[in-house]
């Protein structure tokens, strides 16, 4: 069985300060500053990987990569088996910049009410706080920086800080319901993975049921439409356009003997129809950081049921507008992505994998500062609030029988499906393409003695 912590969806924040006249979001919430190359500390850089000469035949439009699915699926790599393929049914895939941020008419007290009316007055001013930018961490010590976005809190429960509903000018929104002084048990542990359902790949048994850590009978199927309703009427008016939510992965998790919860990872799509890969377990990128480069940045779309239809937590992470269309190009084919692959798995490494044809978020590059150690100074609420985002086509192949939730066994791999250029993203760990075999034989042995 693969175990994982579950953890806060979102770190707890002590509010302060006054509530405003309503819980609804200000006009200017960050002050959102374009990404600034700067002067680069003194460091040893590694030098990019020689990108993949791909040739005529190799690359075309998504018609034609689609036309190919069949074909390029049923053929053979040296290393890897392709166990199953998604193309998004949108004519193209273009790059487009994004501008990060939520819906500026986004009223929490929309949220609170679904999570809270039926035991606390949603309507009093006194159990909403709110953070404005610059705000120190710490009034004590002002040198740990301060906050870069704003935040509105509705807080009901002052004996149980992780029972509030919470949003970000960045487009966050985070809460739960029950808190976790009522259920230690089920709010978070170090939990069996029982069952995980791939619904891009299969469905959800309808005979599927397992009793909850209340005691109640819960069928997985209903836990599943039950969540997608929450997500599309209390969690996506918050973005600033519109987008479609839908349970993506179901795990099953396994609380006590005889006692179970349901975590979910939603899928994001938007008004074209394309996928939007937003997984929460992508580390952050130190060495792109460090050398002004872009690189992925992760969104957790997530929730987590202890109790039957009861949000023990859920979290978006963030929430973008889409510009206009850049320079579409021709995407890499399956066929070409697998080569790709292949090439770079060490010999004695054969696995199966999934592969998608994905929007990717990426950072086109991040602020950072000296901290008087050495060391970058970071936070993903100043990079989101200070840096340029744009989405681009990526394949994305992901090992089969894997759960996204134990993070550090996972394995994904993401090819820039413009120029075959190959992140992987292993163990926990982003590695270098030419360093990749090294890698995934280090994760090997630290899966055989775990």
């Amino acid at each position: 069985m693969k175990r994982f912590m579950m953890f806060f969806a979102a770190a707890t924040i002590l509010l302060s300060g006054c509530a405003g006249e309503g819980p609804r979001v200000p006009k200017t919430t960050f002050p959102a500053k374009p990404y600034v190359e700067t002067e680069q500390p003194e460091w040893t850089t590694i030098p990019p990987e020689p990108l993949p000469e791909i040739e005529e035949g190799e690359s075309g439009s998504l018609l034609y990569i689609r036309e190919r699915l069949e074909e390029d699926l049923g053929a053979e790599y040296p290393k890897i088996k392709i166990a199953a393929v998604r193309v998004p049914d949108c004519e193209a895939m273009p790059e487009r910049d994004i501008a990060v941020g939520i819906n500026p008419d986004y009223d929490l007290r929309d949220l609170a009410e679904r999570l809270f009316s039926d035991r606390f007055d949603t309507e009093n001013p006194e159990l909403y706080s709110e953070i404005l930018p610059g705000v120190p961490l710490l009034e004590e010590r002002p040198e740990l920086g301060s906050f870069e976005v704003y935040i509105k809190s509705f807080a009901p429960d002052e004996n149980d800080p992780s029972m509030r509903a919470m949003l970000h000018s960045t487009g966050l929104l985070t809460g739960s319901e029950t808190g976790a002084m009522a259920n230690l048990e089920g709010y978070s542990g170090n939990f069996d993975t029982v069952a995980v359902f791939d619904t891009a790949f299969g469905e959800i048994p309808d005979d599927l049921t397992y009793k909850m850590s209340d005691g109640e009978d819960w069928n997985a199927r209903e836990a599943a439409e039950f969540m997608e309703k929450f997500w599309r009427e209390h969690v996506a008016p918050s973005d600033p356009e519109e987008f479609g939510y839908r349970v993506r992965r179901l795990s099953v998790l396994e609380i006590a003997e005889g006692k179970y919860g349901y975590s979910f990872e939603m899928e994001k799509t938007d008004k074209n129809g394309a996928y939007i890969e937003m997984s929460p377990h992508y580390p952050i990128d130190l060495a792109a950081i460090r050398d002004g480069k872009p690189f992925i940045f992760g969104c957790g779309l997530t929730a987590w049921c202890a109790e039957k239809e009861k949000i023990t937590r859920f979290s978006k992470d963030w929430s973008f507008t889409e510009g206009e269309a850049g320079g579409g190009g021709e995407l890499v084919t399956l066929s070409k992505a697998g080569e790709i692959l292949s090439d770079a798995l060490p010999e004695e490494y054969e696995r199966e994998y999934t592969a998608e044809l994905n929007y990717v978020a990426v950072c086109k590059g991040c602020p950072y500062e000296e901290n008087g150690v050495g060391n970058i100074s970071w936070s993903d609420s100043k990079t989101l609030a200070n840096s340029e985002f744009t989405l681009k086509p990526y394949w994305v192949f992901k090992r089969v029988g894997i759960n996204e939730n134990d993070y550090q066994s996972y394995e994904s791999f993401f090819i820039d499906a413009q120029t075959g250029e190959l992140t992987p993203v292993v163990f926990g760990n982003i590695w270098p393409a030419g360093e990749l075999g090294e890698g995934l034989l280090l994760g090997e042995g630290r899966m055989e003695e775990g």
